[in-house]
């Protein structure tokens, strides 16, 4: 999709994904407050008092999806794969399948694929497809449900539970429908898309505002991204933090600092009602916890593959950094790996070191923060970032208010290679004792 009509689109959604937004929301907040005292937080209590190791590879995937879920769609139509072991595991089967098969539908032609498939030898390997199909059906009967919800919402009473709103499809269904209304080709790509009869939106001027499948698409697009980087992320940051206690300790006494404090179990007699969460912005303005947060998301980026851009077409062409005259329709990319292993930037760049980000002067600062690109940057920019910074401290707090954190196991820690990271050994086993 070019520039343009990319940008038009995100605009759409932007504004749900801003920190102001995030910060304000109530529909997160009782969402987080729930997942945390419903689920997370039990869980991880029952492990403390047994002395059962964890994985908080699988662990940190089940909270996040259901934690990107419920603000997509909205709590009772989000999943609960962090008590559904079953469902968990297939689902998380099912994405695994998909892994290093998404260069085929990026990179090659479209008229390849349709060449191809007129000689009947698919290019997407059979157990990618099936995989494919597998997680299209899920995500359509939870849009389905979305819009049903939504289409009886003139019958709900005002007091239905904030966190059910879904805050996201909300959005984007609305504000692609005002796009288009004025604009019936504002925010498509170059090819057509791909049309049927079964639409929920109306017609104008001949083209349909917009297909099921469009928007189905964009959203098991927020959600695959929402949950599959922020689950590495939270993964690397465990580990740093359980290889080193003293870490551990310093962030545990900034997070009793926060009022109200994160503490589990309550006390006697408390109910998962009484407990309350800390103002979101009190949260995000912690120096320490900011701090390792940046850091592991510097050392650890979950995206550190390249991130390819064309090269426009201008007389003389293109300059980019030390290269001049690059013709138009070239691929160029950045990657965040490089750029933050940067030794002018970030001495001892392959060290985790969190009082970087804030003994650093002023200026150097400045310099970090503008080689820091695990969200990318531009108009390209991950519009999720503010979401999944706020998602990281929160489990990230919640976790060392309470416990301690240490491994049992962490081989194959080490990273896959590819644009997308995570553990190879698809696990890190780490015990929880309460403080």
């Amino acid at each position: 999709m070019h520039s343009n009509p990319h940008s038009q689109k995100k605009r759409t959604i932007a504004h749900v994904y801003s920190k102001s937004y995030i910060h304000a929301s109530e529909q997160l907040k009782c969402n987080s407050t729930y997942l945390l005292t419903e689920r997370i937080l039990p869980l991880l209590q029952s492990f403390s008092n047994s002395g059962e190791a964890v994985d908080v590879f699988d662990m940190n995937k089940a909270f996040t999806m259901d934690f990107s879920s419920a603000y997509l769609f909205g709590l009772n139509r989000s999943t609960n794969i962090i008590q559904d072991d079953q469902m968990r595991r297939e689902l998380m089967h099912n994405y695994h399948m998909r892994h290093g098969g998404e260069w085929h539908k990026t990179e090659i032609p479209l008229w390849v694929h349709r060449w191809m498939e007129t000689l009947h030898v698919p290019i997407i390997p059979g157990h990618v497809a099936t995989a494919n199909l597998w997680l299209e059906t899920w995500t359509t009967k939870m849009c389905e449900s979305t819009d049903e919800y939504l289409n009886q919402s003139s019958n709900r009473p005002h007091s239905d539970y904030p966190g059910n709103d879904p805050i996201v499809y909300r959005h984007f269904k609305k504000g692609i429908a005002e796009l288009r209304t004025k604009d019936p080709e504002a925010g498509r790509g170059i090819l057509p898309n791909i049309l049927d009869s079964d639409l929920f939106l109306k017609k104008k001027n001949g083209l349909e505002l917009m297909s099921k499948y469009e928007l189905y698409s964009e959203l098991f697009d927020h959600l695959e991204a929402g949950h599959a980087t922020s689950t590495t992320s939270l993964t690397y940051l465990f580990w740093e933090m359980s290889r080193n206690p003293l870490i551990q300790d310093r962030i545990s006494a900034e997070l009793l600092q926060l009022t109200p404090q994160l503490i589990w179990p309550l006390p006697s007699g408390k109910l998962p009602q009484d407990f309350e969460l800390p103002d979101a912005k009190r949260i995000d303005s912690l120096p320490y916890l900011n701090a390792v947060v940046m850091e592991t998301l510097r050392l650890h980026a979950p995206i550190p593959g390249h991130e390819p851009r064309v090269s426009p077409y201008i007389v003389g062409g293109s300059t980019l950094g030390q290269f001049s005259g690059i013709p138009g329709g070239i691929i160029v990319s950045a990657m965040a790996h490089t750029l933050h292993r940067n030794e002018n930037v970030f001495p001892e760049s392959d060290t985790f070191n969190p009082d970087r980000w804030l003994t650093s002067a002023e200026e150097h600062l400045k310099e970090m923060n503008r080689w820091f690109w695990a969200f990318g940057s531009g108009g390209r920019m991950c519009i999720g970032s503010h979401f999944a910074v706020q998602e990281i401290k929160l489990f990230t707090a919640a976790i060392y208010s309470n416990w301690r954190t240490e491994i049992m196991n962490d081989e194959g820690i080490e990273k896959v290679d590819g644009h997308a990271t995570k553990p190879r050994g698809n696990q890190l086993i780490l015990r929880f004792t309460h403080r």
